[in-house]
């Protein structure tokens, strides 16, 4: 730990060597060992093994018959025992709260996923109906133009054929003008021969 620089290592070595002296009956170097890790705890603000070094503390005091001073340390390690313990309570509670948080940013952007694909769904049947106006258009535009091709045609034919029937009335009305003058004639000569 010294090594290292690490200082949350060191105050648990100072922990470990006071239960170790502890269990050894060398309740004085136990207790040095629990203030140093106490010191070093409180200092870096590692709760939980300042209240193992004061439950250390207080074990020491009590084997070496000093019952004031360990009630005394009883009471601090009571009081961050309690800390934890509020501190893990609101850790908890953080964590729950955190977790229906989540919950519910998950519902919102499943509810955003499926609003998504709905819209997706919309976007995609309005291209289908896009699609299928511009095909309508190009069929009614190809339908126009052949009405309109049809249209012409007949109105050329019509006038080819008014020509044809303005050609044939002329030409009876020239055979009537010839048949008359046949006639004419015709009669003329039966006068002639008479």
């Amino acid at each position: 730990s010294v090594k290292l620089h690490n200082r949350r290592l060191r105050a648990y070595v100072y922990l470990d060597d006071a239960v170790i002296n502890n269990k050894l009956g060398n309740y004085g170097k136990a207790i040095d060992y629990a203030q140093k890790a106490i010191a070093l705890a409180d200092s870096i603000g590692v709760m939980d093994a300042e209240n193992r070094a004061y439950d250390a503390l207080v074990t020491s005091f009590e084997l070496n018959n000093q019952l004031k001073t360990a009630l005394s340390y009883q009471r601090k390690f009571n009081q961050i025992k309690d800390s934890l313990n509020a501190i893990n309570k609101l850790k908890t509670i953080t964590l729950i709260q955190n977790y229906y948080d989540l919950n519910s940013k998950m519902e919102e952007v499943a509810l955003m996923l499926a609003k998504d694909k709905i819209s997706k769904a919309k976007i995609k049947s309005q291209h289908e109906i896009i699609i299928l106006l511009v095909l309508s258009i190009f069929v009614l535009s190809v339908i126009l133009f052949a009405t309109y091709y049809f249209y012409k045609q007949k109105t050329l034919l019509n006038n080819k054929f008014q020509q044809q029937h303005k050609a044939l009335l002329d030409q009876k009305q020239l055979i009537e003008v010839q048949t008359v003058n046949l006639q004419t004639v015709n009669n003329l000569k039966d006068k002639l021969l008479a």
